[in-house]
């Protein structure tokens, strides 16, 4: 089930909470109606100018809405975040249709705000993973940290998640390098695990009725360890897929931390990103239930997207911005090797018109006849 897509009821352990619930706050709200065809039979439009805000404890979240006659772009803030984020929703007429979502946050409180809506539409109701009510609105605040040594702080950053999987096109379980984690016994096409891996959409691991029983797994194994933030399923067959599904890392093949997991899982293509920040060499979706009638999905890729590289910052300060903008929310976050080191520099020089370039150079290891700055 992807962001556009109609969700007549709930996916499996999701609580449905309708948009009249008394712990959501809404700033500018629209008409608020009756309609047999939507959840508690009310739906409200939101307008341009609309605000909503409401707290909720889980890890996962999605809004069910509708009659979203152009694409939808709004920003949602969650927890302490300042600039929040920008999420769209394509077109859809029909009645309860999720147009935001979000897996994989801390499980904890976590306060949201939704605003700066481009277009009117429908909201209906509020799906968290949880058998807890929604809460009223207050700011959550995760934990930040800086580490200090002497009169400097350091922090970790980093430009995000790679665009390409970090595995490579492989053409069989050990080619051309690492090693493809497999639970079944291969016995022909379709039950080799590589060809979930070999970047072909149309060739898949699966599908067919093996026997055996659950837990299921494939996954891969690195030749040395990477921080996987994000990984994508393509199960785009309506009839085998995963349900109950988790994905897990570990650096021996034996004990497995659990990174994300999914409950009452859909067809479609799947994508994503996971709040890991440590390092394995083993990668793998662990099955614990599938679709009606079969014992094995299928899984036509599953791709895994490295962190980029993370680099040290090194501060004079410590400051309440210096936290928020720059604070990591678990001290594991430190636990890699870091191979480049940044110096922040705060400083409130007024300058003139014009600008200033400054640069020293060591003339005693090399000779320069003409220095041109343009």
């Amino acid at each position: 089930m992807a962001v556009g897509d109609v969700l007549a009821n709930p996916a499996t352990g999701f609580l449905r909470i309708d948009e009249r619930d008394t712990n959501i706050t809404y700033f500018n709200i629209g008409t608020q109606s009756t309609n047999s065809n939507n959840h508690g039979g009310t739906y409200s439009t939101i307008q341009t100018n609309t605000e909503i805000r409401f707290n909720f404890v889980g890890s996962s979240l999605k809004l069910i809405g509708g009659l979203i006659g152009s694409t939808l772009s709004f920003k949602v803030f969650i927890d302490s975040e300042q600039d929040g984020k920008t999420y769209t929703c394509p077109v859809n007429n029909n009645n309860k249709v999720v147009y935001f979502e979000i897996d994989g946050l801390r499980e904890s409180e976590h306060s949201i705000i939704l605003k700066d809506f481009n277009v009117t539409f429908r909201i209906d109701a509020v799906d968290i993973l949880t058998g807890e009510s929604l809460m009223p609105y207050r700011i959550t605040i995760q934990n930040k940290l800086l580490l200090s040594s002497g009169d400097k702080f350091y922090s970790l950053l980093n430009d995000g998640i790679q665009e390409t999987t970090s595995i490579p096109k492989m053409t069989s379980n050990t080619t051309p390098e690492g090693e493809v984690l497999v639970s079944n016994t291969p016995s022909g096409n379709m039950t080799w695990g590589w060809e979930a891996f070999d970047g072909n959409k149309s060739s898949n691991w699966g599908g067919n009725t093996l026997p055996g029983s659950l837990p299921r797994w494939l996954g891969y194994k690195f030749t040395k360890p990477k921080v996987i933030a994000k990984y994508k399923l393509y199960v785009t067959s309506a009839t085998y897929y995963p349900r109950n599904y988790e994905f897990q890392g570990s650096n021996d093949g034996v004990n497995y931390d659990t990174l994300h997991s999914i409950v009452g899982g859909t067809s479609g293509v799947l994508d994503y990103v996971i709040p890991n920040r440590k390092s394995y060499t083993h990668y793998r979706l662990y099955i614990t239930s599938l679709s009606s009638g079969v014992t094995l999905p299928a899984i036509y890729e599953l791709e895994m997207f490295e962190i980029k590289p993370s680099y040290l910052v090194q501060m004079e300060s410590a400051t309440e911005s210096d936290f928020l903008d720059r604070g990591v929310g678990d001290i594991n976050y430190f636990n890699q090797i870091l191979e480049t080191m940044k110096n922040l520099i705060k400083g409130n020089t007024v300058l003139g018109s014009g600008k200033t370039f400054e640069h020293i150079i060591d003339m005693s290891k090399r000779r320069v006849d003409k220095i041109t700055l343009g």
